[in-house]
C-alpha cells in the first residue's frame, strides 16, 4: 500500500492532487516571469538615497587631485610632496610625443592625438574640475567634462597599460548623469529643494563595476603560478616593491601567503559584498589587500579607487551614511560621553 500512492503517479492515472499540483506548476511558471521581471525592475530602478552617490563624488574627486599633485602611496608615506605641474601622474603623459604608446585601436582613430603641451594643459584642466567637483560646483556640468577629458587622455591609444585609470574614467562615467550633488556640496547649498530618494541605477553600476573588477582578476589568477606563490616571487624578483615597508612585510610573511591571500581576497570580493551578512568582514579582508599593496608597491591611488568603491555596498541605500553623518547624532554621543565623565567625577 505504501507504493500504491507511487504506481498512480507512474501510471499518469489524473487525481485530485496531481491536477492541483500541475495547476500550481502552471501559475508559478507565470508568477516566476512576473517575479523575474519586479527583481530586475527594482534591481536597477528602485528607490533610494544618494548619500553614497555624493560620498562616491568626493573620493572620485579627491583621487583626481591627489594623482595631479602625486600625493599616493602609502609605501612612501615620509616623503609625501606636492609637485606642479605634474604632468607625468597619467601614463599618457608620458607617452605622448615621444612614440612609445602602442597604437590606437582603428575603432578610435577620430579621436584627436595629443602633445606634450596639450597634455599638461589637460591636466591642469582636470586638476581644476576635480577641485571644482569635489566641493559639488555644478556637479552636473563639471563630472561630464571630467569623465570627458580624462577619456580623451586614454583613448587616443587602446589603453593597454591604463588599468587603475580604466577605473577611474568608468567610475566617472557612473557618476556623470547620476545626483551626485544632491549632499555635502556647493549645489545642494544653493539648491537645497531636492528630491529625498533618487533611482538606485547608479550605484548599481558602481556595483556591477567593482564585482567585474574583482571577477576578472580572479579569473586571470587561477593558475598554479599563483597558488605555489611563483607569480609573487617573480613580482619581487623583477624590483616592483618600494618603499621601508616591504623587506618587514616580505620577511614576516613570503611569496606564498602573500600570493594566495591575494586570490582569496579578491575572490570573495567578487560575491561577498552581495551577502548582506559578509560584508563588512569582506570589506575588512579586501582593504587588507589594498593597504598591503599600497605599503609595498607604486599603484598610485588605485588601492584609495578600490576602498572608496566598497561605500556602494556597505550602505546601497544612504540611510547608514545619513545617520552617521548627522550633527544630532554627534550631538548625542557627546552629550553621552559628558555625562559620564560628569558622573564618575561625582
Amino acid at each position: 500500500m505504501a507504493d500504491w500512492p507511487l504506481a498512480i503517479r507512474r501510471s499518469g492515472v489524473a487525481t485530485p492532487r496531481r491536477a492541483a499540483v500541475e495547476r500550481a506548476a502552471g501559475k508559478t511558471m507565470k508568477q516566476r516571469l512576473h517575479q523575474a521581471f519586479a527583481c530586475w525592475e527594482r534591481f536597477w530602478f528602485a528607490e533610494s538615497g544618494s548619500e553614497i552617490l555624493s560620498w562616491m563624488r568626493i573620493a572620485a574627486a579627491a583621487t583626481v587631485v591627489m594623482k595631479m599633485l602625486g600625493l599616493h602611496g602609502l609605501y612612501r608615506i615620509g616623503d609625501w610632496r606636492i609637485v606642479w605641474p605634474w604632468e607625468r601622474n597619467f601614463k599618457a603623459s608620458e607617452f605622448v610625443g615621444t612614440g612609445q604608446y602602442v597604437p590606437r585601436l582603428d575603432a578610435l582613430a577620430w579621436i584627436p592625438d595629443l602633445d606634450v603641451d596639450t597634455s599638461e594643459k589637460l591636466v591642469t584642466v582636470m586638476f581644476g574640475l576635480g577641485v571644482l567637483m569635489f566641493f559639488g560646483i555644478a556637479t552636473r556640468v563639471v563630472v561630464p567634462l571630467l569623465t570627458l577629458a580624462l577619456g580623451w587622455s586614454m583613448f587616443y591609444t587602446s589603453m593597454d597599460y591604463r588599468h587603475h585609470e580604466n577605473v577611474m574614467f568608468w567610475t566617472l562615467v557612473a557618476l556623470s548623469f547620476s545626483p551626485c550633488g544632491d549632499h555635502f556640496s556647493v549645489d545642494s547649498r544653493l539648491f537645497p529643494k531636492r528630491p529625498a530618494t533618487r533611482p538606485i541605477m547608479h550605484i548599481r553600476m558602481l556595483q556591477v563595476l567593482l564585482t567585474t573588477i574583482y571577477f576578472s582578476t580572479t579569473l586571470g589568477k587561477l593558475d598554479w603560478g599563483w597558488w605555489s606563490g611563483a607569480a609573487m616571487q617573480a613580482i619581487h624578483d623583477e624590483g616592483h616593491f618600494r618603499g621601508p615597508f616591504w623587506p618587514t612585510l616580505w620577511n614576516m610573511a613570503g611569496p606564498v601567503f602573500f600570493s594566495r591571500y591575494t586570490v582569496f581576497a579578491e575572490g570573495l570580493c567578487t560575491f561577498g559584498f552581495w551577502i548582506p551578512g559578509l560584508r563588512w568582514a569582506t570589506a575588512a579582508v579586501g582593504a587588507g589587500l589594498h593597504l598591503g599593496i599600497d605599503f609595498m608597491m607604486p599603484v598610485t591611488t588605485f588601492s584609495f579607487q578600490m576602498i572608496s568603491l566598497y561605500a556602494v555596498f556597505l550602505d546601497p541605500s544612504g540611510n547608514g551614511l545619513r545617520s552617521l553623518l548627522s550633527p544630532s547624532r554627534w550631538a548625542a554621543a557627546a552629550k553621552r560621553a559628558s555625562n559620564r565623565i560628569l558622573f564618575r567625577r561625582g
